[in-house]
């Protein structure tokens, strides 16, 4: 279930309007990790005056699942038609851990830039090592391939970061509204309706079992969840990454096994505003272990709100052998 408020739009049309500039599917194997700093000040805020950004962030980033996502190949597509100005390859996939020579001066890793007329632009950046696929001058069609996302320059997460500018200002595609605007402002988005994005307070990505805690580290190179795991482990845990929780969010996490039975049922109020949270639970194994058959776990996520909560919920499946 997801209940999300919907985008506020004038009936203008913009002189420009971008596909997904990735080959995805938004909500399942891609999510809007970072919207764009609409906060004039020295804060940051969203276009929806909430926490999903960082200070002077210039663009929006598209993140994958995780590293094995990456390693798969999802293409970054031109958004608009138009000329590739600017390209560079040859960063490594290496995110922060680049050496800070190689990463100065290039925290957008490799990228392309297209123009496509009466000043328009858009950057593509964070693309993997030797995917990029076209080459200056070279004119591209909406759609077309530049390339693969990676992990290249300034980046946390294999993810794109895409870039609109109209001249020399850079501007959200959320709303074509220039950085500098107040989050209060409501302008036109740039995005066409095909590409079904809209505001998304909070992303609970993925969910999944594991036999003992789980490190980030280790979700970041794979996220997926096991179809079978052994009923003598040291533990069954259910763990959940969600983006862009806030002081008052409510996250719920339920374990059931066999014949519907509750082996944990866990609800906490969360008191930290984080870009990033990674939530347990789970039990430890009994002595001799678990019942075999097929266990359920469900992740809720509720934000209170003076039109309702905002929610969303997952649910897995794991048979333990």
């Amino acid at each position: 279930m997801l209940v999300y408020p919907a985008i506020s739009a004038s009936d203008s049309a913009p002189p420009l309007t971008l596909d997904l500039p990735l080959a995805c599917t938004l909500g399942s194997d891609c999510w809007v990790i970072n919207y764009f700093d609409s906060d004039p000040g020295p804060g940051a805020a969203d276009f929806a005056c909430g926490p999903r950004t960082y200070d002077d962030h210039k663009g929006t980033d598209f993140g994958l699942l995780d590293r094995r996502a990456m390693a798969a190949g999802v293409a970054v597509l031109a958004a608009a038609d138009g000329t590739v100005a600017t390209l560079r390859d040859g960063m490594p996939d290496s995110g922060l851990e680049t050496p800070a020579d190689i990463l100065a001066g290039r925290d957008c890793g490799n990228g392309v830039m297209i123009e496509h007329g009466d000043g328009w632009s858009t950057q593509y950046c964070h693309m993997r090592m030797g995917s990029i696929s076209v080459v200056e001058g070279q004119t591209v069609a909406r759609g077309e391939s530049l390339g693969l996302v990676g992990m290249s320059g300034r980046a946390e997460f294999p993810h794109l970061h895409i870039t609109l500018r109209q001249a020399e200002t850079v501007l959200d595609p959320f709303t074509g509204l220039p950085q500098g605007s107040s989050c209060d402002e409501r302008g036109t988005p740039v995005w066409s309706a095909d590409t079904g994005l809209s505001y998304r307070p909070f992303v609970l990505q993925s969910i999944g079992f594991a036999s003992a805690p789980v490190e980030r580290s280790a979700l970041q190179q794979s996220a997926s969840s096991p179809k079978n795991l052994p009923r003598d482990g040291e533990a069954l845990v259910l763990w959940a990454q969600v983006y862009g929780v806030q002081d008052g969010d409510r996250l719920s996490l339920r374990i059931e096994g066999p014949g519907g039975r509750v082996l944990t049922d866990e609800t906490v109020e969360l008191s930290k505003t984080q870009a990033y949270r990674m939530a347990f639970a789970g039990r430890r194994t009994p002595e001799n272990g678990w019942p075999a058959g097929s266990y359920r776990g469900t992740v809720r996520m509720a934000r209170p709100g003076a039109n309702g909560p905002a929610e969303a919920s997952r649910m897995i499946e794991v048979e333990l052998r």
